[in-house]
């Protein structure tokens, strides 16, 4: 059973690649962004993120990855868990989940406040890549929301 709240997308984004072939690329988006990523009890980023699943040989050759239970918790306390589940690698080795904030938890005005104050810093750093580019900068190198392998 699906968890209230969650969208599950679970999409083939790429096609197998030499880049891409010892992982499981599993894209989170939030709603509101900025949530915590946990998996196993540790934060590996924060929405939106890619987690990668490392993929082994035996994996390989059953064609299918166990993917950790995962939750996902906001600033205000809420939280969605996505049970454990097993991906079939012949999908592709992408996925993506969209995952929305429990209306019914209190908190939504911080959650939401959170989500406005990283879209403002992620403006900033826009304008200052910008500014560099301009500058005759090389820009440096570039963020995002993070995620492991696990």
């Amino acid at each position: 059973m699906i968890p209230n709240g969650i969208s599950f997308a679970l999409l083939a984004l790429c096609l197998t690649t030499a880049a891409c072939a010892d992982r499981l690329a599993l894209d989170v988006r939030c709603t509101p962004r900025g949530a915590e990523i946990l998996v196993g009890g540790k934060v590996v980023g924060t929405c939106p993120a890619t987690v990668r699943y490392e993929i082994g040989e035996e994996d390989k050759k059953r064609g299918t990855l166990q993917v950790k239970e995962m939750t996902v918790r906001w600033l205000s306390g809420a939280s969605v868990t996505i049970p454990a589940t097993t991906a079939d690698l012949k999908q592709g080795y992408s996925r993506e989940i969209a995952i929305a904030r429990p209306q019914d938890h209190p908190g939504n005005d911080v959650d939401m406040k959170r989500a406005r104050e990283l879209e403002e810093e992620e403006a900033r750093q826009r304008e200052l890549e910008a500014q560099k580019l301009r500058l005759g900068g090389n820009g440096g190198g570039g963020g995002g929301g993070g995620g492991g392998g696990y």
